[in-house]
């Protein structure tokens, strides 16, 4: 826990170490304490550091695939993956940061074949289905999507992830455009959980909460809750959480296109 309880002090200790001996791992678990951070830019300036004197760890390269997903830098993250996969082809995490990475600029097929060569390599593990299941949202896909979520959430409560894939399956229980496959009652009652694992930090679970009561017609606590999920948007996301709020005043659902 020192990386995450003390993160300033941790960068120092490890930089003083650096200086006495510039050793990969040390600018690996550097990279690690920034990623923590969200200092991305100097967290891939890290891991680049390590690859270069180490190129044979596959964890290093998708170490910084992910910093770069974060920067934007989505094809280099996918490339990064590659040479992941080809020192270790039967790690699932690989598989996962090249999905996410897929996803991230919409090559959505791709990302599925990443998925289902999850699914195959661990077939009892939620994140291959949580992923695709994501997957099958950007592609409208509503009743693969609910399968594959609903699949993830009783094969696994997974640790750092339960709070994000209880806010996915239900805000798309009470948002589904397709009305026999809505089940807002559901929707509240995970969305509330959610909400209460993630003592009220997660936008997901609060926007999921907000469309709940939205679908089941209580306009008041939609807005509410979306008022709290606008109040956690960073600036990409504000503009979208706000249009969110606006339909909610307006005592209207809202629903996936």
């Amino acid at each position: 826990q020192h990386e995450i309880d003390h993160p300033d002090k941790a960068i120092a200790d490890i930089t003083e170490s650096i200086k006495m001996q510039p050793d990969p791992v040390a600018y690996t678990m550097r990279g690690l304490v920034y990623s923590e951070v969200e200092n991305y830019l100097q967290a891939e300036s890290d891991f680049s550091y390590a690859l270069k004197r180490d190129p044979g760890k596959s964890e290093v390269w998708v170490l910084r695939a992910y910093a770069r997903i974060e920067l934007g830098k989505v094809r280099e993250a996918i490339q990064d993956c590659d040479e992941a996969i080809k020192i270790a082809p039967e790690s699932l995490g690989h598989y996962l940061t090249r999905a996410m990475a897929y996803n991230e600029c919409e090559r959505f097929e791709d990302a599925l074949k990443d998925c289902e060569q999850m699914i195959r390599l661990r077939p009892d593990e939620a994140s291959g289905y949580l992923i695709r299941g994501v997957t099958y949202v950007e592609l409208h896909r509503w009743k693969e999507a609910i399968a594959d979520l609903e699949r993830a959430l009783k094969l696994d409560r997974l640790d750092g992830i339960e709070v994000d894939l209880l806010a996915e399956v239900a805000f798309l229980r009470a948002a589904c455009p397709i009305e026999e496959l809505r089940n807002p009652s559901a929707a509240l009652e995970l969305a509330t959980e959610a909400v209460n694992k993630s003592k009220g930090k997660s936008l997901r679970a609060h926007r999921a909460l907000a469309a709940a009561h939205a679908a089941l017609g209580d306009f008041a606590k939609a807005t509410e809750a979306q008022k709290q999920t606008v109040k956690l948007a960073d600036a990409n996301e504000k503009a979208e959480e706000q249009e969110r709020l606006a339909l909610y005043e307006a005592r209207k659902p809202f629903r996936f296109k």
